[in-house]
């Protein structure tokens, strides 16, 4: 159990915040009543790590999504005068640089004492499960008077949001169009397993999430190929869920021979291949080092056909209605359905 004065103490820093923020990672997982309550009750911000994407639901007025990736979300946390940070290691691989800048007090909540006293070392350290902490800091909230109001809270989500759209790159417009089209053909609960790829690193704050432990990739380790073993395995333990692999044309190569285990399970496993022709990400870095790409650009199979020497359906989606409409049928399938599409699509820039 938490103990009752860092409660205590951290529900007056929170109530006297003017600009509170709230970091959650996958620690936090089954604590969505708590967590809505201590935002709405002090007018915080929620921003999520990939572990922690759909605790609370992106559509709620107050989440910034994962979205820790962008310039205008990593300047909020910055900005914060207190920032409670339950369940994460703030791991590199959620934001791209070495230390996120955290100006304010951290109230730290964590089950692992050493991580209370790591890189972002707390201000108010709490030993706890996240799910205790968070229902004695509600409680402790609810009798304190907040600075913070929730509608400037949700004001400030508005505008960093606006902040973040409007900083899209062309390449991350195309991937948040083939989200926006992938969401419309899922269901709420669907899980995603993302691979180490540029469609999944935007993904993780261009898909909305409104349930936890939906969202998944490889993170810090950055493993190419982890998307469809990881598919088959969810699609396995969790067959009356949807389920999907998303994956980039280079990573997808390293484990493709498991679309046989697959077609020999006969999942209704739909794995979407992102076709940009590269490893697009080690390729960006050496353009922008003035290196010449070596080793980054392999010459891709015909996907369509190699799946189907694999005992799989196959599509190259030709238009936004038939990306849904093939992902769609993929979830009902008698088999894995592999889904080719190509960055370079006309289709894909609306």
């Amino acid at each position: 159990m938490p103990d009752p004065a860092a409660i205590d103490q951290a529900a007056d820093r929170l109530a006297q915040a003017r600009r509170p923020l709230i970091l959650v990672g996958g620690g936090a997982v089954g604590t969505r009543k708590p967590l809505t309550e201590i935002a709405e009750r002090i007018g915080a911000p929620v921003l999520a790590t990939n572990a922690g994407k759909g605790i609370l639901p992106d559509s709620h007025p107050l989440s910034l999504g994962c979205s820790v990736l962008q310039e205008a979300s990593k300047q909020a946390l910055a900005d914060a005068d207190v920032v409670l940070l339950v369940g994460s290691e703030v791991a590199a691989g959620d934001h791209f640089v070495a230390k996120l800048e955290i100006s304010g007090d951290i109230i730290r909540i964590d089950i692992d004492p050493t991580e209370l006293t790591s890189m972002y070392a707390a201000a108010v350290p709490i030993q706890s499960d996240a799910r205790a902490a968070l229902l004695a800091l509600s409680s402790a909230l609810a009798s304190r008077k907040p600075t913070a109001q929730r509608s400037e809270g949700e004001s400030r989500v508005r505008e960093i949001l606006g902040h973040n759209a409007a900083k899209l790159t062309p390449v991350e417009k195309l991937h948040a169009r083939a989200w926006k089209i992938l969401r419309s053909a899922l269901p709420a609960d669907a899980i995603v397993m993302g691979d180490a790829t540029q469609i999944v690193y935007t993904g993780s704050f261009a898909m909305p999430m409104e349930t936890e432990r939906c969202w998944f990739y490889s993170g810090s380790y950055c493993a190419l190929g982890f998307a469809l073993p990881m598919a088959i395995g969810a699609k396995i333990g969790a067959p009356h869920r949807a389920v999907i692999a998303v994956a980039g044309d280079g990573g997808v190569m390293f484990t493709i021979n498991e679309l046989a285990t697959a077609a020999e399970e006969r999942l209704a496993l739909p794995v979407i291949v992102w076709n940009n022709d590269a490893l697009m990400a080690i390729a960006d870095g050496m353009d922008e080092r003035q290196i010449p790409r070596i080793g980054v650009e392999p010459r891709s199979p015909d996907f369509v056909r190699l799946a189907e020497s694999l005992g799989c359906h196959a599509v190259r989606a030709a238009s936004a209605e038939q990306l849904a409409q093939s992902l769609r049928d993929a979830l009902v399938a008698d088999r894995p359905t592999l889904i080719e599409v190509r960055q370079d699509s006309p289709w894909l820039r609306g």
